[in-house]
């Protein structure tokens, strides 16, 4: 074991374990969570398979703060956490290149639909409610597309505030 990818994933995980208690007792729930996922990621940047240690000890910590059916580990587990993974698979397509922005902005856009009914369908299997019949009016595809559209921009900035975050931290850690 080398000391510096246990430093990183300690650091990380402790990061993201404070985002995920700040979105448990305060008002605020989905920027804390965002946060959440930039530790997460950076800690996949920086350690490589390590990264899941930090993540399995934020969402430990995550479970065990917020309760296992609340609102801050179901968006964890369910959404934050495989968007920090896939954000980490999609790392060198950054949204500065054009082709390599299109194919990430569609596979994001495709991951955020999924995850908006992968949402649905588990609000339904823990509330008992349909939601689709309330949501119905608006229309389920329109919310899902109206969801993902609003979440590019959030993928823009995040990756590059990320990319931005591991080039401050490189030249800080090597001593430059």
């Amino acid at each position: 074991m080398n000391t510096r990818r246990i430093t990183y994933t300690a650091v990380c995980a402790a990061l993201a374990a404070m985002a995920v208690i700040v979105c448990a007792y305060t008002p605020v729930n989905i920027v804390p969570l965002i946060f959440y996922s930039a530790a997460v990621y950076i800690s996949f940047c920086a350690v490589g398979a390590w990264g899941l240690i930090t993540a399995a000890v934020a969402l430990a910590i995550a479970f065990f703060v917020s309760g296992g059916f609340s609102d801050t580990f179901v968006l964890t587990t369910v959404l934050f956490t495989p968007y920090a993974i896939l954000a980490f698979l999609l790392r060198k397509l950054n949204y500065f290149d054009k082709k390599k922005g299109i194919v990430r902005g569609v596979v994001m856009f495709a991951f955020f639909v999924l995850e908006a009914y992968l949402m649905l369908l588990l609000a339904r299997f823990l509330t008992g409610v349909d939601l689709t019949l309330i949501v119905d009016k608006i229309g389920v595809w329109a919310l899902f597309v109206l969801f993902a559209a609003v979440s590019i921009p959030t993928d823009f900035f995040f990756s590059f505030a990320t990319d931005k975050i591991l080039k401050m931290t490189q030249k800080y850690f090597d001593g430059q």
